[in-house]
């Protein structure tokens, strides 16, 4: 048996030969080899280009949904509300973000009824001690009642500062302010405090509570005031926050207490011995500020010898 295949043109000749008897098959060539096999490549390209964009579709809104619920938590931790937004995207998505809603509510309520009640504590002590005041400055000034009227005096700065501190400056809206302007307008009431200023030309604007910035670095200021003569302070602006460095030149504070002094009513009399009364809340309410505008304050070792404060805000 012989067999001969032979290709003419667009056919094909299959010879098969025995002895004296040929049986010859001619065909065309489409009807053994797919010539159209580039159709479904292009086919299957489309398809396959097609699943990739209703999937890139699918997930960019995913992705979306979660980057903004992202934000809104960002925003919601530097203290900013966020009334405009709606949940969206997934099932699940939605509900992690109406539960993030609540959470806030429920914070603001609970906040908002702490300041309420304190303020309602202080306002009622308030009465009594401006009456024994009155009594005590209508009395003989002996050296007992000059004491008692400073007690009294030392009890309403208490108050003052116990309610500061639970209140904050939520009330206040946030705004665009040039930071170098305003770290001037603090120091300029310490006669013993250096700024060094940033370069010129930089973009010094930040969106903040420029109250409750002032009044944070203030404290801090007179944190340094109280135990140092020498004082210094730095703003360094760099693309993603502005570092602000306080130095001062007293005692310090030994390394194992730095998260001790950021505690709210915490005094260090075995290290800064106190010059005047204190409560220990300065720098609880400058830590309390920078959390709330999403930035940081901790304590480190002063190059003058004494404590560095670094309070950081983002940009």
């Amino acid at each position: 048996v012989e067999l001969y295949l032979v290709e003419e043109g667009r056919r094909l000749d299959i010879r098969v030969v025995s002895g004296d008897q040929i049986m010859r098959v001619v065909m065309d060539r489409k009807q053994i080899i797919i010539v159209n096999g580039h159709v479904f490549i292009v086919w299957a390209t489309i398809f396959a280009l097609l699943i990739m964009g209703l999937s890139l579709a699918f997930l960019r809104n995913h992705v979306r949904s979660i980057m903004r619920l992202t934000k809104l938590i960002r925003a919601f931790g530097r203290g900013q509300s966020a009334d405009t937004y709606r949940p969206f995207g997934a099932r699940e998505i939605r509900a992690a973000a109406k539960a993030v809603l609540r959470m806030r509510r429920n914070l603001v309520r609970y906040a908002d009824q702490r300041t309420i009640l304190l303020a309602g504590v202080s306002h009622d002590l308030r009465t009594p001690l401006a009456r024994l005041q009155l009594h005590l400055a209508l009395q003989e000034q002996t050296e007992d009642v000059v004491s008692a009227r400073q007690d009294i005096r030392d009890m309403e700065a208490m108050l003052k500062a116990y309610l500061a501190f639970a209140e904050g400056e939520e009330i206040e809206g946030a705004q665009a302010c040039h930071m170098t302007e305003l770290v001037q307008e603090s120091v300029q009431h310490y006669p013993n405090v250096r700024f060094i200023a940033p370069e010129q030309g930089l973009d010094a604007h930040l969106q903040i509570r420029p109250l409750a910035i002032k009044r944070a670095l203030e404290n801090v200021l007179d944190n340094a005031a109280k135990y140092g003569t020498q004082i210094e302070v730095h703003l360094i602006i760099d693309p993603k926050a502005h570092c602000h460095y306080i130095d001062d030149d007293g005692p310090g504070i030994p390394p194992e207490q730095y998260d001790a002094a950021l505690q709210p009513f915490s005094k260090l009399n075995e290290t800064r011995k106190d010059r005047a009364l204190s409560f220990g809340l300065g720098l609880a309410l400058a830590k309390n500020t920078a959390l709330s505008h999403g930035g940081q304050l901790s304590l480190h070792a002063s190059p003058l010898g004494g404590l560095r404060v670094k309070f950081v805000l983002p940009r």
